[in-house]
């Protein structure tokens, strides 16, 4: 039985596999998905961000990776290994790894 104010996510483990990065908050998506993990954050759930950065093809700026592992409890970057859209099986790898 839940505890008076406890959240139903305290102490629970949320993935996050997303193409759209968080920080700085860039375009609508990725908005959205950022306030969507700070509810879930407030309410005590543990976030793992697997990023898999599409609009990077070359490097990611330091400083929004820095403030998406200042963020979220863990971080992971997965290598994009194919052009165009589709699955990118270097997703699966990572999954598989976790």
């Amino acid at each position: 039985m839940a505890t008076e104010g406890a959240s139903a996510w305290a102490g629970l483990e949320a993935l996050v596999l997303t193409p759209v990065p968080t920080h700085p908050g860039c375009g609508a998506a990725g908005r959205r998905l950022l306030e969507l993990c700070r509810v879930l954050k407030a309410q005590g759930a543990r976030l793992t961000l697997l990023h898999h950065p599409l609009a990077w093809r070359e490097r990611m700026p330091a400083a929004d990776h820095a403030a998406m592992t200042g963020f979220f409890d863990e971080v992971h970057l997965i290598p994009v290994t194919c052009d165009g859209p589709g699955w990118d099986p270097a997703i699966g790898t990572m999954l598989d790894w976790l």
